[in-house]
């Protein structure tokens, strides 16, 4: 005997938990017997165990790479606090539009992982810069979110107008590719708008912290000006 799960009814994983909640209800009365998921539920188990793990490599390696580059221990903590904004907007993209949980959701979650760090290094990799001309932690802090507005606002931009026909079925509907490249859609805006919100008090409450235990800023040029200058081109002619 098979059954196939309906394209407007539960999907394959509610099915299996209604299954699962109804045989320990009637497993006294058969004694010896017990369930065997095959199929999509056990494909879905192995995919997830198995991103789970790569996506632990993956984040330890972003961390590596973005401890390397900035030459410090916390500030790339303080980039891959984007990761948990996205997603949350992803969580709230499926909880809104009722897409489930899928290997391909899964996917697109890994996904929008590597992508959303990006907003983070630009404004992170600003105030460092202005911090070793000499600026102080405010100012460095508030000519950042300033001046990488723009830039940072056109990196989400580009990304989410890129996938935004996939996400609203122009073209054509699927059930397969919608939600994953939904979850990177809204996860990726919603972390771009905390990352701007967010990211800067993280980042001069740390200098706080740093300077009430002692720790100075490496790198900083006493003899540079207070607020980063920019360098002007000479024209000719």
């Amino acid at each position: 005997m098979s059954a196939d799960v309906s394209p407007d009814g539960v999907n394959a994983v509610q099915a299996t938990q209604m299954l699962r909640d109804y045989f320990q209800q009637i497993a006294p009365e058969f004694p010896g017997y017990r369930l065997d998921f095959r199929g999509e539920f056990q494909e879905f188990e192995e995919a997830f165990q198995n991103v789970g793990r790569l996506f632990l490599i993956g984040l330890i390696l972003i961390y590596l790479i973005l401890g390397a580059q900035f030459r410090s221990y916390i500030q790339p903590l303080l980039v891959m606090c984007s990761i948990p904004f996205a997603f949350a907007g992803a969580m709230l993209y499926l909880l809104v539009s009722g897409y489930p949980f899928s290997i391909m959701v899964m996917y697109g979650m890994v996904a929008l992982a590597g992508v959303v760090v990006n907003d983070s290094i630009v404004l992170i990799d600003f105030v460092n810069n202005a911090r070793r001309r000499g600026a102080s932690a405010y100012r460095a802090v508030l000519t950042a979110a300033k001046r990488r507005l723009r830039p940072i606002f056109l990196t989400t931009a580009t990304t989410i107008f890129g996938l935004l026909p996939m996400a609203l079925g122009v073209g054509g509907r699927s059930v397969v590719w919608i939600p994953p490249a939904g979850t990177i859609v809204v996860g990726l805006g919603m972390a771009t708008f905390l990352i701007l919100l967010i990211i800067p008090p993280l980042y001069l409450a740390i200098e706080d912290v740093r300077r009430f235990f002692g720790f100075s800023t490496p790198a900083i040029s006493p003899a540079a000006s207070e607020e980063p200058r920019e360098v002007r081109v000479p024209r000719f002619g």
